[in-house]
């Protein structure tokens, strides 16, 4: 055992006990990991709060079930998923909780140019792009990769302003599309959400 896991080990031993300065230390460990796992699938800031409330409420309140000699990170990451079932579960039932969720995906998508540096999205994005006919896709990639003006691709192009800017809403526009139907992380959730606005 390396001094990394005898230490969590510890901490654990102190958390059965109640001791409060483990379980902010625990919280302080494990806090982001739990926002990047939630905000995948629920693309709310506020349901991911509500998450990592409720999650840490029942690790507390469940304190002298864990068993150190597990592995902890596993434990909570299984909390987290049954929560999130819970919470989608939920979300049948409740309209308002349902209306809140399909606002964030749309919301997570209305914008494209975060997705296009993310490591994970390079490939998606390069196979989007060899679908978009040949101009729209040299004007999108000068745009919004290479951060030319509106002016220079005017000139470079011999194109109007009008002309330019319908480029790069329709390739913008395929491209959400493409990643909302391919990302594999995002799969659940694209079955969730059809599933919600079904009438």
């Amino acid at each position: 055992m390396d001094k990394g896991d005898q230490a969590e080990k510890m901490l654990l031993y102190r958390l059965q006990e109640g001791d409060e300065k483990a379980f902010e230390e625990i919280y302080l460990l494990y806090r982001k990991n739990i926002i990047l796992q939630a905000y995948k699938l629920l693309k709310s800031r506020d349901l991911v709060e509500e998450v990592v409330q409720d999650v840490f409420t029942k690790l507390w309140s469940n304190r002298k079930k864990i068993d150190p000699n597990q592995v902890f990170e596993a434990y909570l990451n299984r909390i987290v998923r049954n929560h999130i079932i819970d919470l989608f579960r939920k979300m049948k039932r409740d309209q308002m909780l349902k209306d809140q969720l399909i606002l964030a995906i749309n919301e997570s998508y209305d914008h494209i140019e975060p997705l296009l540096f993310q490591k994970e999205n390079k490939k998606l994005i390069s196979e989007a792009l060899a679908h978009l006919p040949a101009l729209q896709r040299e004007i999108f990639i000068l745009f919004k990769i290479e951060q030319k003006s509106y002016k220079e691709l005017m000139e470079e192009f011999g194109l109007t302003k009008s002309s330019v800017n319908s480029h790069i809403y329709r390739a913008n526009l395929f491209l959400k599309e493409y990643l909302q139907k391919h990302r594999k992380e995002d799969l659940i959730l694209i079955l969730i959400w059809a599933i919600f606005t079904q009438k």
